[in-house]
């Protein structure tokens, strides 16, 4: 056996200022709306965009989703390639109160890969799921869905884009899940990790903490 330290596994408390956001959908809501994002296009080109842009954006994208009949607590799964579409709509998941399910995009979805498997492996894992794709790509993936397309409902990312905004914001609980993590799968399927805003922020605020 080495003779080494054991590794820390548990911390002090991190401290809660009184009035803190408890969910990640009033965190958002609290920031500045002139507070920046900055996405980085493949050929290292940068964009900004304002806080209040991805809001009007996300209430649009939250307007459609309920249109669709989602309401608080459906599970909406990503396949989408850029960042421009998955912060907005992200954020449209935290203000409505729905589940995030991020997953890599296949190159195709009528050829085998990690990704493919993957994707079947959620829609296995969910009982009903609502997928977000771009337009060009919705009758390939139906294609490739095959018998699972029974238990899902697709959305266009620039239907969602142009439908009539909602501001009205679940509120939600700290102990609701937020965000779906994907484990590698490496030694078995892929499992969806369920993360609450709760332990998002918790992780934040410890980020803040010892690393700034």
């Amino acid at each position: 056996a080495v003779d080494a330290p054991l590794a820390l596994r548990e911390g002090a408390p991190l401290p809660v200022l009184a009035g803190e956001p408890c969910t990640l959908g009033a965190v958002l809501c609290a920031a500045p709306a002139h507070a920046r994002i900055v996405y980085v296009s493949p050929d290292g080109s940068e964009r900004l965009e304002s806080y209040g842009s991805q809001l009007t954006q996300a209430e649009r994208m939250l307007g459609g989703l309920r249109t669709l009949g989602c309401e608080p607590g459906a599970r909406i799964l990503f396949q989408l390639e850029r960042a421009e579409d998955v912060v907005p709509l992200f954020w449209a998941c935290l203000l409505g109160g729905f589940e995030a399910v991020i997953a890599p995009v296949p190159v195709a979805y009528g050829a085998p890969s990690r990704a493919l498997t993957q994707l079947g492996e959620l829609l296995a894992l969910f009982e009903r799921v609502t997928i977000v794709c771009p337009r060009a790509r919705e009758e390939e993936l139906r294609a490739g869905l095959g018998d699972a397309l029974a238990r899902v409902r697709l959305a266009q990312i620039e239907a969602l884009r142009e439908a009539q905004p909602d501001a009205r914001q679940h509120f939600a609980s700290a102990t609701d899940v937020a965000l779906y993590a994907l484990s590698s799968g490496s030694t078995a399927g892929s499992k969806a990790i369920a993360l609450t805003h709760r332990n998002l922020l918790a992780r934040a605020r410890g980020v803040n903490q010892h690393c700034y």
